[in-house]
């Protein structure tokens, strides 16, 4: 979501709010009731979980043209997954994932307008 909704128009400057989901909701599994394998002792490995998540971003009404980048900083370091540029009004949605902790950053004309933490 944002806020303000897309399509408002706002002056320079006026800070926007993005609400980045952390995607549809897992259905709930029933527990097996069968026995599970164990791996050989001192063979297991913890496995770090893998989060996704989405990002919205409206571009500003001013200037005409802005660049838009998404910034993930997970457990396997930081990286750019999206650096375009989009002209004024132009929404752009992501799908982002990452592995373990997973800050986003979303950057407009290089200037940080939003983090988030899935």
């Amino acid at each position: 979501s944002q806020d303000p909704a897309p399509g408002r128009r706002v002056t320079t400057g006026t800070k926007v709010n993005l609400t980045v989901s952390r995607g549809p909701e897992e259905p709930k599994e029933e527990p097996d009731a069968r026995p599970q394998a164990k791996p050989p002792a001192g063979t297991e490995t913890p496995a770090t979980p893998h989060k996704l998540g989405r990002v919205r971003i409206t571009v500003p009404a001013t200037p005409p043209r802005s660049w838009v980048r998404v910034v993930i900083i997970d457990d396997n370091g930081e990286r750019t997954v999206y650096n375009q540029m989009h002209y004024a009004g132009e929404v752009i949605v992501r799908n982002v994932e990452g592995v373990g902790k997973t800050t986003i950053e979303v950057y407009l004309n290089d200037e940080k307008v939003e983090t988030k933490t899935l």
